[in-house]
């Protein structure tokens, strides 16, 4: 879980080397995340619904793209 541009994105799945030092906390988390991944693989498997998300995604294309490339270039400019 990595925080970008203010909000929270999680990238993988959380792997735990034992298990019993689990925190509640990071049990919901991991569940929330679980059920996420789940709603995320049937809505990719309807194709009408897969076509609806990637309509989407196709005009949030150009921002997105800006809004990396600004990052990079600030990210250039640091060094």
């Amino acid at each position: 879980m990595t925080n970008r541009f203010g909000r929270i994105v999680m990238s993988n799945y959380p792997k735990h080397r034992d298990p019993k030092t689990i925190t509640p906390h990071q049990r919901e988390l991991n569940s929330k995340f679980a059920q996420s991944v789940r709603q995320t693989k049937l809505e990719m498997a309807d194709p009408a619904r897969r076509a609806y998300w990637q309509q989407l995604f196709d005009q949030q294309k150009p921002r997105l793209y800006a809004t990396l490339r600004g990052f990079i270039i600030a990210q250039l400019n640091k060094e």
